[in-house]
């Protein structure tokens, strides 16, 4: 059994979290040892407690006495000492860690506190003559704002009264947090709010980290910078169930979560959060295929104006088609052709050399869209024979024929 100790000093964090203890919030319990509160969870395989200050050592290692084989590490605050001088010191039995309240407070977020789940979505009110100014679906965002026991805040991120500026509304289960974001005013600049929200001190520690995002092409234009930053960022829609089954499903499932939240069904509300998990990470896959299918044409697309040219002149006069590509290498279109495919062939082989997790099915279907340009040792085979130009101009084989 891994232990885990944290010893705070005269700080007003450690309050704060008591009082989520005291409720139950994150799975904290609290407990009593020689007349101090603690607070503590057990996590797999892990205890975690949270000490006050002046809770001396030898009371807190009386009480963890006859319990065997575990495996200690106290981590301290170096700007804020507890009063027993002795937790800094290591025993025979334990690690002592002395660290900054940023990296300090960035181990216990994370052991204490995962998933977060975030949910992009769009608010939208009635036209005039229909209830005008009326909060009307999409139906997460009308559900999450009748929620009670929300916490809500505004566009900089503070936290509010429920009102007409409501940015996030947060809702915390157990270990999980899940945050309804209106995605309004955003579009095109979605991942300004996105990183807004990764970076703040609430949330930041919090993993892993699942995004997704209503209509993503129009609001965050470039998913890329979020590679390192969450586990996983889909796209959704409010589909019918005949147009796209899993968006369908995964909005009815936002919706169950807090239909289970509200009537304080916990156990079916913490259920539905691995759901809504699996299917981030479902509906993620798709982005994964949609840009292999993106590259292939972009691949092909590159060299379509110079073999037309090429091939239409080689079919009048074989000089004259010579002559068009001798003026074109002196141009610097083909330069910025091998700039290109560069870029593409790296994201295309990126996927192809299992990179990006995917399921037996959607191989089947990468292998499909493969087929249609070339096989994949052919698309390996189109990448070497680029590398080996070296810094000469870099034409793929079948253009070659007429040029």
């Amino acid at each position: 059994m891994n232990v885990n100790i944290f010893v705070f000093g005269r700080e007003n964090y450690f309050e704060t979290l008591l009082n989520d203890g005291e409720k139950g919030a994150l799975g904290l319990q609290t407990s009593v040892i020689d007349g101090e509160k603690v607070i503590f969870k057990k996590k797999d395989n892990n205890l975690i407690y949270f000490l006050p200050y002046n809770l001396t050592k030898e009371a807190f290692f009386s009480y963890l006495e006859g319990q065997s084989d575990l495996n200690i590490t106290i981590y301290i605050n170096s700007g804020h000492l507890p009063n027993d001088t002795t937790w800094r010191e290591k025993g025979s039995s334990e690690s002592v860690k002395c660290l900054s309240t940023e990296k300090r407070d960035a181990i216990f977020r994370k052991m204490v506190m995962d998933p977060l789940i975030i949910i992009m979505t769009l608010e939208k009110t009635s036209l005039a003559g229909e209830g005008e100014g009326e909060i009307v679906g999409y139906a997460e965002w009308v559900e999450i704002l009748k929620c009670n026991k929300a916490k809500f805040y505004n566009d900089s991120l503070n936290q509010i009264t429920k009102n007409h500026s409501v940015r996030i509304a947060e809702i915390t289960l157990d270990n999980y947090t899940v945050l309804f974001v209106k995605e309004n005013d955003y579009e095109n600049k979605g991942e300004q709010l996105l990183n807004n929200i990764l970076i703040n001190n609430k949330w930041k520690y919090i993993e892993p980290k699942y995004v997704a995002v209503h209509a993503l092409k129009h609001y965050i234009k470039d998913i890329s910078q979020f590679k390192n930053k969450v586990k996983y960022i889909c796209d959704f829609h409010h589909y019918t169930e005949h147009e796209s089954k899993i968006d369908y499903e995964f909005c009815q499932l936002l919706l169950e979560f807090l239909k289970y939240f509200e009537n304080k069904q916990s156990a079916e509300a913490k259920n539905n959060c691995e759901e809504i998990i699996k299917k981030i990470e479902e509906l993620s896959k798709k982005i994964v295929l949609e840009r292999l299918t993106l590259l292939k044409h972009r691949i092909i697309t590159l060299w379509l104006p110079l073999a037309i040219d090429i091939q239409g002149l080689s079919e009048v006069n074989e000089d004259n088609a010579q002559n068009y590509f001798e003026k074109i290498k002196e141009d610097n279109y083909l330069n910025e052709i091998k700039y290109s495919i560069n870029k593409q062939i790296d994201e295309l082989n990126e996927i192809l050399n299992g990179k990006k997790k995917i399921n037996k099915g959607e191989k089947e279907y990468l292998n499909t869209l493969i087929g249609e340009f070339n096989t994949k040792s052919e698309i390996k085979d189109l990448n070497q024979e680029y590398l080996n130009q070296g810094d000469d101009l870099f034409l793929p084989k079948w253009l070659e024929r007429f040029a």
